[in-house]
């Protein structure tokens, strides 16, 4: 709106109900006292709860927090900015239970704080240092792997964007969630483009 500095995050319950203010990046900027700045969202399968990234004064460290929706509670699921890329990749679970996320581990060599990102997943209700990484893989830190549920809720995509090798080219793997122990199957691999890939049905 015209009055509005920051971008505010509305939703209705149905198609023609009334806009209702879910999150609003202003009114938090001057119980701040610093401007805050909104950059995405990840709502849940059932959109009761809401994955959301706050910028603090114009960083390109982007905190993670989470909501109730019908309540608007801020959940205690705080995950901070230095550990997350800049653009932001969230699953949810389907039973709700947690989420898939790209991250960076807590300890890295100076400098590369950027880099050696990876999937990891977080349960609600622990804590960011409990979350464990579920992509195994031994990524050059250049990579940057994605990760997206299938519409069942069975199998979990993971893209890989890779840059280490010279020209930009993408690895696509999926993981059987029902059948974990049999860890990730690769699709395809040095497709030499930025794919998307999505999962139809079933395999």
């Amino acid at each position: 709106l015209a009055d509005q500095d920051m971008e505010v995050l509305y939703y209705k319950k149905s198609l023609d109900g009334e806009a209702i203010v879910l999150m609003d990046p202003n009114k938090i900027s001057k119980e701040r006292g610093v401007p805050v700045s909104f950059m995405s969202y990840h709502v849940s399968h059932d959109a009761s709860l809401v994955v959301y990234f706050l910028s603090d004064a114009g960083n390109d460290k982007s905190n993670l927090y989470v909501m109730n929706v019908e309540t608007k509670e801020i959940l205690s699921d705080f995950i901070p900015g230095h550990l997350i890329p800049l653009v932001h990749f969230v699953s949810w679970s389907h039973d709700n239970s947690g989420f898939w996320y790209t991250r960076r581990p807590e300890n890295v060599p100076v400098g590369d704080e950027k880099f050696y990102r990876n999937i990891f997943y977080h349960k609600l209700g622990d804590t960011f240092d409990q979350d464990v990484i579920v992509f195994k893989k031994d990524l050059p830190k250049e990579d940057i792997p994605t990760a997206m549920i299938d519409s069942t809720g069975r199998y979990l995509l993971v893209t890989v964007y890779v840059s280490s090798r010279g020209s930009d080219s993408t690895d696509l793997y999926y993981l059987d969630l029902f059948k974990p122990e049999n860890g990730f199957v690769t699709i395809v691999a040095g497709v030499e483009a930025h794919v998307f890939a999505d999962i139809h049905r079933d395999f």
